[in-house]
């Protein structure tokens, strides 16, 4: 129901990068903050679908495809139809820095 306001879920064919079991699996229901590992790097998403196997989430930020022909771009708020193994903890996503002006000591 919370996918059908989003509109067509794209799929991932050639955008994510083979995860193979190479992270810990991660556990998630509709509604979960998860990451993706694609082609320009760990992307945030939260979980708007799940059925069996296929999870459809929302990319909390922008895809670069340049490198994938298939497709012009993905945006913030585009859906994205990706495999169970495909999801990983959304701590791979985040992007922590130290706020600008901050001395270390």
């Amino acid at each position: 129901v919370a996918a059908a306001g989003f509109g067509v879920a794209f799929t991932s064919y050639g955008l994510l990068k083979q995860t193979d079991g190479i992270y810990p699996a991660h556990n998630f229901e509709v509604g979960s903050s998860i990451s993706l590992d694609t082609v320009s790097g760990f992307k945030p998403c939260v979980v708007v679908d799940v059925e069996g196997d296929d999870v459809v989430c929302v990319l909390l930020d922008d895809i670069d495809t340049h490198s994938v022909d298939e497709y012009d771009g993905l945006c913030r708020h585009d859906l994205l139809l990706v495999k169970r193994i495909d999801v990983l903890h959304p701590e791979f996503a985040e992007s922590k820095s130290k706020p600008s002006g901050v001395k270390l000591h």
